[in-house]
């Protein structure tokens, strides 16, 4: 049977989580997962960079090419190029070498002071409801103007209920893992039937 989307589906703020799930996969809920997370504190975070693009992988509809293999139901890799300022940070882990040296380019360049003065750093809680948008396999990043990509493996891509904080975290056979999390902040992005928009 065709999933028809209401126009609360399709809005460009939905009213609720479950009018975006459907108007982003384009299907209906399929049950729920639950992530137990209440022991990570966003508050406790660490600046790796600007980040430019994201890449996803989802069998959500392509508005783009929305017939044959952009229809929803065929994985597609996806990139969304961030225009607005958005910072993207490891949560409550220990970092590697390599996060540790963007976190030490990001304090010598004042990255940090200025997202500080901002307010633009992950704050409040990890609990409550939110929706799985795919698979998150990287991210571009630029700190001054020194560049990095990073690549990720076993992660899955969510928006928080305010649909508006994304956040990567480590998804092992549907259970969370034991790696790290990390969380995005800005004052521009969003999550609709679209895609990811700022």
């Amino acid at each position: 049977m065709a999933f028809n989307p209401t126009r609360d589906d399709l809005a460009e703020r939905p009213p609720t989580l479950e009018h975006l799930l459907r108007g982003f996969h384009g299907r209906r809920q399929r049950g729920n997962k639950t992530y137990e997370l209440r022991d990570i504190d966003p508050n406790v975070h660490l600046l790796l960079g600007r980040s430019n693009t994201i890449y996803y992988a989802s069998d959500k509809r392509d508005p783009n090419d929305p017939y044959g293999e952009g229809a929803q139901g065929f994985l597609k890799v996806f990139y969304h190029d961030q225009k607005s300022p958005s910072y993207f940070y490891l949560i409550d882990s220990p970092p590697d070498s390599f996060e540790q040296e963007l976190n030490a380019l990001c304090n010598s360049t004042g990255l940090v002071r200025r997202t500080q003065s901002k307010g633009l750093y992950p704050q409040g809680t990890l609990e409550g409801k939110m929706v799985e948008l795919g698979d998150f396999l990287g991210v571009d990043l630029s700190v001054g103007r020194e560049s990095a990509k990073m690549e990720f493996e076993g992660y899955k891509l969510f928006v928080l209920k305010d649909m508006r904080t994304l956040v990567a975290l480590p998804v092992v056979k549907g259970r969370l893992g034991g790696d790290k999390v990390y969380m995005w902040s800005s004052d521009d992005t969003f999550v609709c039937a679209r895609g990811i928009v700022d």
